[in-house]
């Protein structure tokens, strides 16, 4: 069974010649046979995918999106499993969020076939909100502060193994969402950037791999719990895009979209009444999506300008860098595929 869409894009981008291009998107929403909420996916390639969620859902597809299977990771099938990382060519780290012990790493070196438990959150307060990796198996997990301090684990081996990392300070009531696992983002060079929220919503960045960290303000709206930065993406380490909003009043659409040119260090507000989004990722050098449950939105100019292109909810998304296709899943077990086009 298959729903397909296609979707109009009223964004137009100037060819190699200065000619105006308009470009689509075509999706098809697929059916996964589950009814979780997937907020984790990641493209292993043209071919693999791994989406995640709540009730320990971790969902595969061989088929370049055609048809979903689900992997039993463990006997709790009570975890949320809010990111999923390719540490390597056939390493998967998988990380569900959750007070206290729910909070925890599972590692799988065979494509997603079997499971094991690398690391099991053992602080009270501590709640994972998501990780990401550098190319040479370098990662960072982080989690909401604890004793003042954004909880941090890093790993130098793939994922095999995490040891504590002090965080930077924070401010009371300041904290990350793990909306996506999108939070945190890893650039290059020893580059990692992570996005907070709550009472304070900023930016902190590391140029080597989380020994040391400067942050910098932003004017995405905070000071509810529910306000803030829910997802980032960086381009060459320069380029930033941060989306965000308030999850409890979704469609209030002022402030929830800001950038940087100076690998942020200072951001500003886009030109956007953008409703709140979860998940954010550059499609190319200029191209920038963002998915929420409020719909789909389009940047042709590293996210200072944007055009809403779908209704569709989605909480997540990846792209396949050879062919540019996007893998999107959301609620209710909703997988997708869209492809932008020129019209």
């Amino acid at each position: 069974m298959i729903r397909k869409l296609t979707l109009c894009l009223l964004a137009i981008t100037a060819a190699s010649d200065g000619v105006c291009q308009e470009h689509r998107m075509d999706i098809d929403v697929r059916v996964s046979n589950s009814d979780a909420s997937l907020r984790g996916i990641k493209v292993v390639d043209q071919q693999t995918v791994f989406a995640t969620g709540s009730n320990s859902t971790v969902l595969r597809t061989i088929n370049g999106g055609k048809t979903w299977t689900r992997l039993k990771v463990c006997e709790d099938a009570e975890l949320d499993f809010r990111d999923v990382e390719s540490a390597t060519v056939g390493s998967l780290i998988l990380m569900s969020a959750g007070p206290g012990e729910k909070s925890r790493i599972f590692r799988s070196t065979n494509g997603g076939d079997s499971w094991s438990l690398v690391h099991r959150n053992e602080e009270p307060m501590g709640f994972f909100n998501g990780m990401a990796f550098s190319k040479d198996g370098r990662g960072l997990l982080v989690g909401d502060p604890i004793d003042g301090r954004l909880f941090l684990l890093e790993t130098s081996n793939f994922g095999a193994t995490w040891t504590p990392l002090e965080g930077p300070e924070t401010r009371e009531g300041e904290y990350g969402f793990a909306a996506s696992g999108t939070g945190i983002v890893m650039g290059t060079d020893g580059h990692a950037w992570i996005a907070t929220g709550a009472a304070s919503s900023r930016v902190f960045h590391t140029e080597d791999f989380g020994k040391s960290w400067s942050v910098a303000a932003t004017p995405i709206r905070s000071g509810e719990p529910s306000e803030g930065i829910f997802s980032g993406a960086f381009h060459e380490n320069r380029f930033g895009v941060i989306v965000g909003g308030d999850y409890k009043q979704p469609f209030v659409s002022n402030s929830n979209c800001a950038t940087s040119s100076n690998g942020g260090k200072t951001w500003s507000l886009a030109k956007v009444e953008m409703p709140h989004k979860a998940c954010v990722r550059f499609l190319d050098d200029s191209k920038v999506l963002a998915v929420g449950r409020t719909g789909i939105m389009l940047s042709t100019n590293r996210g200072q300008t944007w055009k809403m292109i779908a209704d569709e909810s989605f909480y997540t998304f990846d792209v396949e860098r050879l062919t540019g296709t996007v893998f999107l899943a959301g609620g209710d077990g909703r997988v997708a595929i869209g492809r932008l086009r020129p019209k």
